[in-house]
């Protein structure tokens, strides 16, 4: 079961925004480094991102972060 979180910044009393999920594409470039892109808010654009880089030989993957 997901905890209902609420995160607040250094030196401000607002409430905090609510927390969307997003996701983070990673990838191994050239020299065996990991580098990533995003985060995404829509999967659909993060998927075609992985796909294009996939279809280009690039082992990558996709990060989800949220509930």
């Amino acid at each position: 079961m997901a905890k209902n979180r609420k995160f607040y910044s250094i030196g401000t009393t607002e409430q905090p925004a609510s927390q969307t999920n997003g996701y983070i594409l990673r990838w191994i470039g050239k020299e065996n480094e990991v580098l990533q892109e995003g985060p995404f808010i829509s999967i659909e654009k993060a998927l075609t991102e992985q796909n294009t880089k996939l279809i280009n030989g690039v082992c990558s993957w996709l990060v989800f972060y949220g509930d």
